[in-house]
């Protein structure tokens, strides 16, 4: 494996034995892999739903938590209302946020950045919400509230700072997470 380029098979592979392992480094190619393994995964898994019209599980509650948060929910953890869609999100959660930690070592930054990021995306939720249906509705009013273009502008950062992150070479040789695993 030195020098070369991890393959889906083998991404997927190392990403789910090493679901559990918070420590150590991966590469751009088994954290890019395993997302879209993932990605696929999550779509198959709506696309049976539909097909086979499963009943919905109820987890989401009708009142009690605000619709917003719901999304929060569905986006961060794949949570719905649909039983496949929510067993593959809730299995595939925890490996994808472990590689994600791994990646993060690999270039040199706490695995605290990825619970950063999903708080982030968690807590200003309801507001992107917001804003995702104004945008859908096209009203801009929506942008002129202060709080709403701040949340939307840290969004916005913190995605172009997690790509970064997740596109970065690899350290060269050891960092402080462990060798490379480049070799």
């Amino acid at each position: 494996m030195l020098g070369k380029i991890m393959d889906f098979i083998t991404a997927i592979q190392t990403a789910i034995e090493r679901a559990l392992d918070f420590s150590g480094r991966s590469r751009r190619s088994e954290f890019w892999w395993f997302m879209l393994f993932s990605m696929f995964a999550v779509i198959a898994a709506i696309t049976l739903d539909q097909a086979l019209n499963t009943p919905q599980l109820g987890v989401m509650p009708e009142t009690g938590l605000p619709e917003t948060y719901q999304q929060s929910l569905f986006w961060t953890f794949r949570i719905s209302n649909y039983p496949l869609e929510t067993i593959v999100g809730l299995l595939l959660f925890i490996p994808l946020f472990s590689v994600m930690v791994r990646r993060l070592h690999d270039v040199g930054r706490s695995g605290y950045w990825a619970l950063g990021y999903y708080g982030l995306g968690f807590i200003s939720g309801p507001t992107v919400a917001e804003i995702m249906t104004a945008l859908e509705a096209e009203n801009m009013e929506i942008f002129e509230t202060q709080s709403v273009m701040i949340i939307g502008m840290v969004n916005f950062a913190a995605a172009i700072l997690y790509l970064m992150f997740m596109t970065r070479n690899s350290d060269k040789g050891p960092n402080r997470y462990g060798p490379s695993p480049k070799g």
